[in-house]
C-alpha cells in the first residue's frame, strides 16, 4: 500500500515523541549500507536497489556496474528521494519488496527505530505497508465528524469546515495554517449566530448560557467565547486586512482547530437534542 494511501494527513501528526513528516538525515547512510549488506552475495540487487530507487526520481538513471558508483548513486537517490517523505517511504518499501523479498525489513525496522523515526514497515495478508509506531488522533476526522453533524444545520459553516480542511492540508504555508484556522472559528461564529439568532458572538453566548438544559453547563457553553477571544489576543492577524505577522505553529494550529471542532460538535449535538 502505498505510504499516502496509509496516511494521506501525514503532515498533521504530531512530532512530539518521533520524527513524522520529515526523513532525519542520519537514517539515509545506515539505510544504504543495509541495502549494500543484503547485496554483497549477490551484487546484481545492489544495482537493481539503485535502478527502483532512481526510477523515482526524474531524469536521474545509472549505467555503471562499478560498485563504489552505485554506492553513490544510491546516496544521492535517498537524498533526493528524503525531500519528500512519501516518494521515499514509498520508493524504501518498493525495494525491500521487489529485490529482497522483505529480507531487508527487520534491519531497516531497526534503523528507524533508533532514529525515532514513527513508522514501520511490516507485512499482512493485503501485503507490506507503512505503520504507525504510536498511535495518532487525527485532526481530519474531528473535521469530518463536525461536518457531517452541522450538515443539516447550517450550510455556511459546513462551508467552512470543508474550507479548514482544505487549507490544512497546505499547512507548511504559514499563511495557510492561519486560514485554517480562521475558517474553524468562522465555522464556529456561523453556528452559533444560526442556533441564536444573535448578530454576534458575544450576544450568541449568552443566549446559548439561558437555557442550562438545552445547551449544558455554562462552563461549556462559554469556551467558544473564551476561544474566540483567546486567538483574537494571540494571533491579532488570524483575521485577513490585520498587518501584524505572528507566529502560528503546525502544532499550535491543529491544537485550536481540534479544540473548536470538539465545541461545534458539541452544539450541534445539543441542538439536535442529544445530552
Amino acid at each position: 500500500m502505498l505510504f499516502l494511501d496509509s496516511h494521506p494527513n501525514y503532515k498533521t501528526y504530531d512530532e512530539s515523541n518521533f520524527h513524522m513528516t520529515i526523513i532525519p538525515k542520519d537514517i539515509l547512510g545506515p539505510i544504504r549500507g543495509v541495502i549494500a549488506k543484503h547485496s554483497q552475495d549477490e551484487p546484481g540487487l545492489y544495482r537493481h536497489s539503485a535502478d527502483l530507487l532512481l526510477i523515482n526520481i526524474p531524469g536521474a538513471t545509472t549505467t555503471d556496474n562499478v560498485w563504489d558508483y552505485i554506492s553513490n548513486e544510491i546516496d544521492r537517490a535517498l537524498r533526493r528521494l528524503s525531500q519528500n517523505p512519501s516518494k521515499f517511504y514509498d520508493a524504501l518499501m518498493q525495494v525491500s519488496r521487489e529485490v529482497f523479498g522483505g529480507r531487508i525489513v527487520d534491519d531497516l525496522n531497526q534503523i528507524l527505530e533508533e532514529n525515532d523515526v514513527g513508522y514501520t514497515l511490516e507485512y499482512s495478508r493485503f501485503g507490506y505497508d507503512w505503520v504507525l509506531r504510536e498511535p495518532q488522533d487525527d485532526v481530519f476526522d474531528s473535521l469530518e465528524e463536525t461536518e457531517e453533524m452541522v450538515i443539516d444545520i447550517c450550510q455556511q459553516t459546513t462551508e467552512h469546515v470543508k474550507q479548514c480542511r482544505n487549507n490544512l492540508l497546505l499547512q507548511d504555508n504559514l499563511r495557510a495554517r492561519k486560514d485554517a484556522v480562521r475558517d474553524a472559528l468562522s465555522a464556529m461564529e456561523s453556528l452559533m449566530k444560526n442556533i441564536s439568532g444573535e448578530a454576534d458572538i458575544k450576544n450568541a453566548t449568552t443566549f446559548l448560557r439561558q437555557d442550562l438544559l438545552k445547551w449544558g453547563k455554562h462552563s461549556i457553553v462559554k469556551d467558544g467565547l473564551s476561544i474566540w477571544k483567546n486567538l483574537h489576543e494571540l494571533y491579532p492577524d488570524i483575521r485577513h486586512g490585520n498587518p501584524d505577522i505572528t507566529s502560528l505553529t503546525k502544532e499550535e494550529a491543529v491544537y485550536w482547530i481540534d479544540r473548536i471542532t470538539t465545541f461545534v460538535t458539541y452544539i450541534a449535538r445539543r441542538s439536535k437534542g442529544g445530552s
